[in-house]
């Protein structure tokens, strides 16, 4: 029933890439496109798409593939912003190794242990605040808006590339709902310099 239905929905958009993609290789009945399943796969698609699986629905005129496109028209006119896909790529692909353990692959953080990056003025205002976070962590209590507050410890990720910290936080920055522009390598190593003698994790206070 709808339990179960919820289920499967959950999983297809936390597994939405292998999902999508092997149901363009067989491509199921159109009548369940409509189901609570596809729209839940899509979205997550549409939120952070794969480039390989973006450049298949080019040739694909499948009733699946013209539903993903006009998801991805549909949220493309929405952004201002339009970082190179190329970083964004490369963004995402540190995001899923390095953040994704912790805020997850949708964003959303988990309520009362990791604070969502989904939707985060933090994230999407000044870029120096995230580059500080990224390089020497962030420490204390964060304030979720109608939900728990966070309260815990973000470790330092300094050891990557000033090139990695731009493309993940450029990623981040354009991913989900968001819509911020992107971060330069220059920015992150100017705030590395700044702050060379750092060695505790923030606050948020410090931050603002």
């Amino acid at each position: 029933g709808v339990v179960l239905d919820r289920c499967f929905a959950a999983a297809a958009a936390r597994h939405a890439g292998g999902f999508l993609l092997a149901s363009l290789e067989s491509p199921p009945d159109p009548a369940v496109l409509k189901d609570r399943i596809y729209p839940a796969a899509i979205r997550a698609f549409v939120a952070s798409p794969s480039p390989a699986l973006s450049r298949l629905l080019e040739s694909d005129a499948s009733p699946l593939a013209t539903a993903m496109k006009d998801a991805l028209a549909a949220r493309a006119i929405e952004k201002q912003h339009r970082p190179p896909a190329d970083q964004l790529t490369r963004g995402m692909a540190l995001y899923a190794g390095h953040c994704a353990s912790c805020h997850q692959t949708t964003g959303t953080g988990v309520d009362g242990a990791f604070p969502p990056l989904d939707g985060s003025p933090r994230v999407a205002g000044d870029p120096s605040a995230a580059i500080r976070i990224v390089l020497h962590g962030l420490t204390g209590p964060v304030d979720v808006p109608g939900k728990v507050r966070v309260n815990s410890l973000m470790p330092a990720m300094g050891g990557l590339s000033g090139a990695e910290i731009a493309d993940v936080l450029t990623y981040i920055r354009h991913a989900w709902s968001n819509d911020a522009a992107a971060v330069t390598t220059e920015q992150v190593e100017q705030v590395r310099s700044a702050h060379a003698a750092r060695q505790l994790p923030w606050t948020l206070g410090e931050l603002e």
